[in-house]
């Protein structure tokens, strides 16, 4: 398995605050109102929830399904990039590493789930059953 801060450092390029916020400026009609639904998303009750926990076993049940999400995120990225010409679209090398940073963060999440006793078997999470919103955020 990959280093994960090693493939991060491969991937992506490191950006400083300052040139953050020129880009935020610079492309504020896109920007801005991911900024404001993500604000919104907050306001959500698993929200609430999320900050009402104080230890990792509370926040089982969310990464039982983060899990799911984030082993089957890359499979469904995969197929998308297999099916679609890189001249059909343009954002396609951005979702290819995309994926491919994304790869191992399951892995990284069992090691956790199992470190903190929110699983006692790696299987567990394999048989996680996914909820409606896993679903509908992975497809």
């Amino acid at each position: 398995m990959m280093n994960s801060q090693t493939a991060t450092a491969d991937i992506y390029d490191a950006l400083d605050e300052g040139r953050v916020n020129e880009l935020r400026l610079q492309h504020a009609w896109i920007v801005e109102p991911i900024y404001r639904a993500s604000s919104t998303v907050l306001e959500l009750p698993f929200f609430d929830w999320l900050r009402s926990i104080r230890t990792p076993k509370e926040f089982a049940p969310a990464a039982k399904q983060l899990y799911r999400h984030s082993a089957t995120f890359p499979k469904v990225m995969g197929l998308m990039l297999g099916l679609t010409s890189m001249a059909d679209n343009p954002m396609m090398p951005f979702y290819a590493k995309h994926a491919f940073g994304e790869a191992d963060h399951h892995m990284l999440l069992k090691d956790w789930a199992l470190r903190h006793g929110i699983v006692t078997s790696p299987d567990d999470l394999d048989r996680v059953v996914p909820s409606i919103e896993t679903n509908a955020c992975v497809n």
